[in-house]
């Protein structure tokens, strides 16, 4: 059986103990993911999707979640301010430099976190 070519790459970040004042404004949000999408050289396809949901509708309390579709996939925010937790999601078609993807986002975020890079195929 043959190893399946690589077909994207698949970038996750998980955040904590980041200002929830930050994790609750959808346009400092919507900047960073077009910030993002720039430093990655992708192109969008639409508008962005941004949905802030107030806490009343979730387990989880208020929140923010974007979905910004480009050209080579999406990238993805969801934030959950009374927690002080985010989660970043890029799929690309082209390689990711992990490295500055990670640098970018916990400068954005000033708080901690973790993140990988799965290769899908």
């Amino acid at each position: 059986m043959k190893t399946p070519r690589i077909r994207g790459y698949h970038w996750q970040y998980d955040g904590w103990n980041i200002a929830p004042e930050l994790l609750g404004d959808s346009v400092e949000l919507l900047l960073f993911c077009k910030r993002l999408m720039a430093l990655l050289h992708m192109t969008p396809l639409g508008r962005a999707s941004v949905h802030v949901v107030d806490g009343h509708s979730t387990q989880w309390g208020a929140g923010v979640t974007i979905l910004l579709p480009i050209t080579d996939s999406h990238i993805a925010v969801q934030t959950l301010p009374q927690a002080g937790q985010v989660f970043v999601d890029v799929f690309s078609c082209k390689p990711l430099e992990r490295a500055q993807l990670r640098q970018d986002v916990q400068a954005f975020f000033m708080g901690r976190g973790k993140d990988r890079l799965i290769k899908r195929g």
